[in-house]
């Protein structure tokens, strides 16, 4: 693989050309990438190098068929021969991708065209930003990756650390080692607004229509690079390199997309090629609110049926405290049904956040509240994941927010596991 660079000229006035995207001067011209580091300036057009002040910022990672976050882009339209790539980009219609990018790729040419491949801008200075559509021609290239030099850890769960749409890394410290996320809210939408949620831009909502091809294929280069690359060795801390999940999470509820069921399909069916299954864990995080839903059961049944499990959101066992919490308003009645035809569809833990408000901890009377309907469906659950704040919220209650003691939560397992319940604790 080759790092490759991308030569620009600037162009005061694009208006009116029917190549322009982002609604400014950005526009494409012939032949737009160069397979070097450096390039002489010839004629007028020359060649950005790579980490240019106001051009692109480095690239984490790309994999074949992902999108690539282009970042800054300020009137720096593609131009230029392809610097001996005279095929690289020989049709002047890429259906609006005209922004100078940097990848580590190009390392076969063949033919004119790169299957799959989305690039994806950030934003430019003009505060102007939003997914381009997919070329009808950049580069083929049989691997797209660049190493990561950023090491994942249990404080960073950034849905982009792979450049990818749906799938992303994390270290989990409850999971116990490297969950592969599949976020189904990429537009940052939730049905719910917990106060203590790590999502930026939060907003009431739901998801957008689901590519499933686009999750699917972002799935199996991650499994690929994380199983067969050398992705854990230079990601992942020693004590932590071991792949324990695929998960449903993301940045809002995950079974608010109607093709939920199908999404879990795709995943049980990636582990099963790789002989996976009941290896890696297909897992659930939900607020669990939407459970009564028929596609939704659907989804949670395939995931009992592949040996998974769900984690079912309850951080408080009152109305009331679920609306300082969760910022809804449920009848605990209906919450306590919804957990109870999950955990008989697949195994289910409750997992249950709690954290200090204003320097105050939970009243005794909201934990009397939890620990009482926690002790009711306590036969049907596997147990109950306790859990304190290791991220910051990115919500406005952010500064209000502090982590209990390690000895408190131990105390409140300890009061959990008296109703007969097994509990697991993560500060």
């Amino acid at each position: 693989m080759v790092a490759v660079d991308v030569g620009i000229e600037r162009i005061e006035d694009g208006k009116g050309d029917a190549r322009q995207v982002l609604g400014r001067r950005h526009t494409v011209q012939q032949h737009g990438l160069v397979v070097r580091q450096a390039f002489q300036k010839a004629d007028d057009v020359a060649v950005a190098p790579i980490g240019q002040e106001g051009m692109i910022p480095g690239v984490h990672q790309v994999f074949l068929g992902h999108a690539l976050d282009v970042g800054e882009i300020h009137h720096h339209p593609v131009v230029g021969p392809a610097g001996g790539v005279q095929n690289g980009s020989p049709k002047r219609d890429f259906d609006g991708i005209a922004v100078p990018v940097q990848v580590a790729a190009l390392a076969v040419v063949v033919g004119d065209s790169v299957a799959g491949v989305e690039f994806q801008a950030a934003r430019d200075q003009h505060g102007i930003g939003g997914k381009l559509k997919q070329a009808d021609s950049i580069i083929r290239s049989s691997a797209v990756a660049v190493p990561s030099t950023i090491v994942l850890t249990p404080n960073d769960h950034a849905r982009d650390s792979a450049g990818m749409t749906y799938v992303y890394p994390v270290v989990s410290r409850r999971a116990g080692g490297v969950s592969i996320g599949i976020n189904l809210s990429p537009n940052n939408a939730c049905n719910w607004r917990c106060i203590y949620c790590q999502v930026p831009g939060l907003v009431r909502g739901g998801p957008p229509a689901i590519d499933l091809s686009r999750l699917e294929t972002e799935l199996e280069a991650m499994l690929d690079d994380i199983l067969g690359g050398r992705f854990l060795e230079q990601r992942v801390a020693p004590d932590q390199r071991r792949v324990v999940d695929v998960a449903f999470s993301g940045n809002g509820e995950p079974t608010s997309a109607r093709e939920f069921p199908a999404a879990v399909a795709i995943a049980a069916a990636a582990l099963a090629r790789r002989d996976l299954a009941g290896k890696v864990r297909l897992r659930l995080i939900t607020n669990g609110s939407l459970v009564d839903r028929a596609y939704v059961r659907e989804g949670i049944a395939r995931i009992g049926a592949a040996a998974g499990e769900v984690w079912f959101k309850l951080d408080a066992g009152t109305t009331q405290a679920t609306e300082r919490i969760n910022g809804v308003r449920p009848s605990m009645t209906a919450v306590e049904r919804r957990l109870r035809a999950c955990a008989r569809l697949c195994e289910t833990w409750v997992q249950t956040c709690v954290f200090a408000f204003d320097g105050q901890p939970p009243s005794d009377a909201d934990i009397r509240a939890l620990i009482e309907l926690l002790a009711r469906v306590g036969s049907a659950i596997a147990g109950v994941h306790l859990y304190g704040l290791a991220r910051p919220s990115a919500q406005t209650e952010a500064p209000r927010l502090s982590a209990l003691p390690v000895a408190w939560l131990e105390e409140l397992a300890d009061r959990i596991k008296r109703k007969g319940l097994t509990v697991l604790v993560s500060p």
